[in-house]
Order: structure tokens, then sequence, then C-alpha cells
């Protein structure tokens, strides 16, 4: 794949979740990615279905549905910058809301490159850390929308 394909296949991967940002934060946006991502309701369903198969069709099910199992955790952490930059809009202080956001920039690279559901698993926890933290630190500064 060329620079030029990748950025694109980038580009065209975050236009399919425009409908998303337009739903409240919560079940219905992540509802909508999950439609974006073709996961439906029950992951373990899907999990099921790649079982029942064999080979290198298995093989290739299994990959699809880990991929999209992660595109969601990621799209998950892309939504809680979103919501700190709309905190940020209602008076949190901009310095934390972009350290919130470079955390949770360098936490996606690092998912990106863990090998281990072990170090995945830490990430995401790191980023609920970092989450709490950063809404205690801006708590009181935000204004009622």
């Amino acid at each position: 794949m060329t620079t030029t394909e990748g950025r694109q296949e980038c580009i065209n991967y975050y236009k399919s979740y425009q409908p998303c940002w337009q739903l409240p934060a919560g079940k219905e946006r992540f509802s909508c990615a999950r439609n974006v991502l073709k996961l439906g309701p029950v992951i373990s369903d899907l999990v099921k279905e790649c079982r029942g198969k064999t080979g290198q069709d298995q093989v290739q099910c299994k990959r699809e549905l880990k991929d999209k199992a992660f595109d969601l955790i990621k799209f998950r952490f892309y939504d809680l910058e979103q919501r700190a930059e709309a905190l940020g809009e209602r008076g949190a202080d901009l310095e934390v809301v972009a350290d919130f956001v470079a955390t949770i920039e360098q936490k996606k690279q690092e998912f990106n490159a863990a090998t281990t559901k072990q170090e995945r698993r830490q990430i995401i926890l790191d980023v609920r850390q970092a989450w709490n933290d950063f809404i205690k630190k801006v708590k009181d500064q935000i204004r009622p929308p």
C-alpha cells in the first residue's frame, strides 16, 4: 500500500464514523460505531461464527474480528478526546485538555504497537485512569451546557 492509499484509507475510516458524532456520548454513539464496524450487539456471536469456519477462512474471520474489536477500542479512546475537547469549550482549562488529548494519542500509538493481550489491557486501564484524573482536575471549571 502506498502512502497515498494509506492516507485515503485513514480518511475513509474516520469519515465512516461521522454519523456517530452526531449522537449523544455513551450507548447511542458506541452502538453507532459497532454498526459502522459491523460488530452487532454481541461480539461472542461473531466469535462463534468464526469458530464454525475452517482453515484459512477461520484465520481470516478471526483476524478481521480482532481488528474490528481493536478499532472499537480506539474509537472509544477517540471519543474521550472529543468529550475532553467539548469540556474545554465549556470552561475546562485548555492546557489540561491538551495534555489529556496528547496522553490519549500516545496511548493509541502504544495500543497499536502492543503485542500481547496484557499490554493492551494495561493501556485500556491507563486510559481509564487518565480520564478519571482529567475529570478530577476540570470538574469545578465546567460551565453547564
